[in-house]
C-alpha cells in the first residue's frame, strides 16, 4: 500500500467519525425537500426545492438536479406526523440530534402565523419519547405519532466551500438507508468518504410490492467516485467547521450538550418490522410507503 492511498484511508476513516478543527463557519444553510404537493402549482411533483434564507424569510427556487455533493454530516429530529394531526394531536418538533441514546430535546409548537413558538416540554431518550407518544389501535398495532426525518448536510462545493441541507423523511430515507448498505465501512469505503449524486425517482409501490394509489417522489441516491486525497482534505475542513456550528447550536439554554461525535452514519434504531441491516449488528427500520396524503415541509418547523 502506498503512503498516498494509507493516508486516503486513514481520512476516510476520520471523515466518517467527524474528528478534526477548522476555521470555516456555517451559519445558515439552504434546505432542500422533494416536492409532493400537487396542490401547490408553484412546482411539480418530482422537483426538488432549495429554500433560501433572506432578510424578509425563505425564498424557495427549483433546485437542478441530479446534482452531486459529499455527505459530510447526518442528523436526526422527530416530528408530528401529518395523519396524528389530523386525529388532534399535538405539534410537536425536537432539535436535532446525532444519536439514539442523546438526550433529546421535544418542542410543542404554539400560536399561528407570525405569532409561532416553541415551548419545551421534555427532554429524554429517543425510546422514551417514541413510546410516550405511541398509542395502539384497534387492530393491537403500536402507531408512532412522532416521525423521525433525517438532515443530510452536503458539501457540493468544497472549494468555497458551500453546503446544502437535505431533508429526508418516509420514502426518501428508505431510499438513504438503502444507499447506506452499499458501502462497506472497511478500507476508506464509506458514504463520507465518496461523492454521492442526488436525484429523484417516482415510486409505485410500497415495501410489500403492491401498487399505490398515489405514487410519491424521493430523493434517490447514487454512488460516485471515493474523493482525491486533496479533496477528502477539503472536506475534514468542512466536516469540522459544521461540527462547530452543532456544538454551539446544541449548547444553547435550549439544548443538551452531547457527547462526543458520533459516526455521520448512525443507523436507525430497531422499530417494528421489516427491519433491514446497514451492519450485521445494526438493524434498522424500514419506513413503509405510504397510499396517503403527506405532510408539506414547512421549512421553518425544521429545527437548527
Amino acid at each position: 500500500m502506498t503512503a498516498a492511498k494509507a493516508e486516503q484511508i486513514m481520512l476516510s476513516e476520520r471523515l466518517a467519525r467527524g474528528a478534526n478543527e477548522n476555521m470555516t463557519s456555517f451559519t445558515s444553510l439552504p434546505i432542500i425537500t422533494v416536492h409532493n404537493n400537487k396542490t401547490n402549482k408553484e412546482f411539480e411533483v418530482g422537483d426538488l426545492v432549495k429554500s433560501v434564507r433572506t432578510q424578509s424569510g425563505y425564498k424557495n427556487e427549483k433546485q437542478d438536479k441530479p446534482f452531486k455533493g459529499v455527505i459530510s454530516k447526518v442528523r436526526m429530529y422527530l416530528k408530528t406526523k401529518f395523519k396524528a394531526k389530523e386525529m388532534g394531536a399535538k405539534e410537536y418538533i425536537s432539535d436535532e440530534f446525532e444519536a439514539f441514546d442523546d438526550l433529546i430535546t421535544l418542542k410543542e409548537k404554539k400560536g399561528e402565523g407570525d405569532d409561532i413558538k416553541y415551548e419545551v416540554i421534555k427532554q429524554n431518550s429517543y425510546k422514551n419519547i417514541q413510546d410516550e407518544h405511541s398509542s395502539v389501535n384497534k387492530y393491537d398495532k403500536v402507531e408512532k405519532e412522532l416521525d423521525l426525518i433525517y438532515s443530510l448536510y452536503v458539501a457540493t462545493d468544497l472549494d468555497t466551500p458551500s453546503v446544502v441541507k437535505i431533508i429526508c423523511r418516509g420514502t426518501s430515507r428508505s431510499l438513504l438507508f438503502d444507499y447506506m448498505k452499499e458501502f462497506s465501512r472497511k478500507d476508506g469505503d464509506h458514504m463520507s468518504s465518496h461523492w454521492t449524486q442526488f436525484d429523484t425517482e417516482m415510486i409505485d409501490t410500497n415495501f410489500r410490492g403492491e401498487p399505490l394509489q398515489n405514487p410519491v417522489a424521493a430523493i434517490s441516491f447514487t454512488k460516485m467516485d471515493m474523493m482525491t486525497l486533496d479533496e477528502m482534505r477539503k472536506a475534514m475542513n468542512v466536516q469540522v467547521a459544521l461540527e462547530k456550528e452543532f456544538e454551539r447550536f446544541d449548547s444553547s439554554p435550549t439544548q443538551v450538550e452531547t457527547s462526543s461525535v458520533k459516526s455521520i452514519e448512525q443507523p436507525a434504531p430497531q422499530e417494528e418490522l421489516p427491519t433491514i441491516n446497514i451492519d450485521d449488528d445494526q438493524p434498522t427500520e424500514i419506513p413503509t410507503v405510504e397510499d396517503k396524503k403527506t405532510d408539506e415541509v414547512r421549512i421553518e418547523d425544521i429545527p437548527f
